[in-house]
């Protein structure tokens, strides 16, 4: 009887080893990259609830943010570094704000994480996927738009050649 529990043992210890050493690696670049985000908490000026995408450029270092990101927050350029294993922070000098947010990154898989937003005036959690949109064509993106008190459709296109290109298109 007590061997089959030192031998239960073992393997459960065995396996425990292989399990632990699994290691998550962070992307090395985030380039050609769009990041979904589904917001947990957050202070203003940064949204405490929703989604939205961050889309980087193929070359270069330009994001474009659609969706509930909060003010302040919209597209500029970007640096991105791993930080660790499976760690990295992007560094924003966004349009509207300037300079001052910070993107950390924890990854969980090789495509998705949590994540913790930083700037002068506020904080956003979440957690986030990374998808890589070579060869996924133009994504046109539909939001609403509020004028004269009636509802108005507008489309978003986003360009991924080169670098990013962001445009608004009227509904036809």
């Amino acid at each position: 009887m007590k061997a089959p529990l030192k031998l239960n043992a073992l393997l459960a210890a065995l396996i425990g080893l292989v399990i632990s050493q699994a290691v998550v690696s962070a992307q090395d670049s985030l380039a050609n990259t769009l990041l979904s985000v589904t917001v947990t908490s957050g202070s203003a000026p940064f949204a405490a609830s929703g989604s939205y995408k961050l889309f980087t450029s193929v070359i270069g270092t330009n994001y474009v943010v659609l969706g509930r990101a909060g003010a302040g927050f919209s597209s500029g350029t970007y640096n991105y570094a791993k930080t660790g294993v499976n760690s990295g922070v992007l560094t924003l000098l966004d349009s509207e704000s300037g300079p001052g947010i910070s993107l950390a990154l924890a990854f969980t898989s090789a495509t998705m994480g949590t994540l913790a937003l930083t700037g002068s005036a506020g904080a956003q959690s979440g957690a986030f996927t990374v998808t890589n949109y070579t060869g996924a064509g133009h994504p046109d993106l539909f939001l609403p738009g509020f004028i004269e008190r009636k509802c108005r459709r507008s489309i978003y296109r986003l360009s991924t050649g080169w670098n990013i290109f962001f445009s608004r298109h009227p509904p036809k």
